[in-house]
């Protein structure tokens, strides 16, 4: 019995964790917009 609850507020924490650094990712990830490059292409391929 009291190994189930040890193991069951383990992995709470570990499922915890696990999505707050899941969220931290996905964040950085978003961080990254979309930029239009096809405005001037002569201009760019000059530099």
């Amino acid at each position: 019995m009291i190994a189930q609850v040890a193991f069951f507020i383990i992995l709470t924490f570990a499922t915890y964790l696990f999505s707050k650094n899941a969220g931290k990712i996905r964040r950085n990830i978003l961080l990254g917009r979309y930029t239009n490059r096809s405005d001037n292409p002569a201009l760019r391929l000059k530099t």
